[in-house]
């Protein structure tokens, strides 16, 4: 019963930030389009390939309390989650565009 009550919260939990999640700006509706940021989910690392055109401020990993996991300064290919504990999370990615922020599940 504790595990079908798990999954009903994550479902709806992940259905509510679905909608939740969206970009800042029109710009970087354009940009999401060009990042590509996987596997999703992901164990231990998330791959990022982002155009060089972009410049990369800020990467952040938050919790669904809005906690920060994870802050990094310049351009990465990969984050390293696996300190992380499985559950849905946001990446936000602050670049010369604006602001995009992703939802990911770790696993």
């Amino acid at each position: 019963m504790g595990d079908a009550i798990a999954r009903d919260a994550f479902t709806l939990a992940e259905g509510y930030f679905n909608r939740l999640i969206t970009s800042v700006s029109n710009e970087s509706l354009t940009a999401s389009q060009e990042i590509s940021i996987y596997p999703n989910p992901a164990t231990d690392k998330i791959h990022l390939s982002i155009p060089s055109e972009l410049i990369i401020n800020k990467i952040s990993l938050t919790d669904i309390q809005g906690r920060l996991i994870i802050e990094e300064t310049g351009v990465l290919d990969d984050l390293d989650v696996s300190g992380a504990k499985p559950g849905i999370y946001i990446l936000h990615l602050n670049h010369s565009r604006g602001l995009l922020s992703h939802r990911i599940v770790i696993k």
